[in-house]
């Protein structure tokens, strides 16, 4: 999914609908501050989140990505 397809998803929700994430068991609230810019790297069917130690070839794969809290 990208921007613009969640930008057309969140569009059929009420405005006033709060969002909650997983985290363990139990839900939180989803807050802006929760929601990030994160550096990975694209490894066939999952997502590497990148580190210092990668490799370079990862390191040249590397692109950003809009990330949501979860476990």
């Amino acid at each position: 999914m990208n921007v613009k397809e969640l930008k057309e998803l969140l569009e059929k929700y009420p405005d006033d609908m709060e969002i909650i994430y997983e985290i363990h068991s139990d839900y939180e609230l989803l807050e802006a501050e929760d929601i990030k810019i994160v550096p990975a790297v694209t490894k066939g069917a999952w997502i590497m989140r990148s580190h210092r130690t990668m490799s370079a070839e990862n390191k040249r794969n590397e692109k950003e990505y809009l990330g949501f809290p979860g476990n």
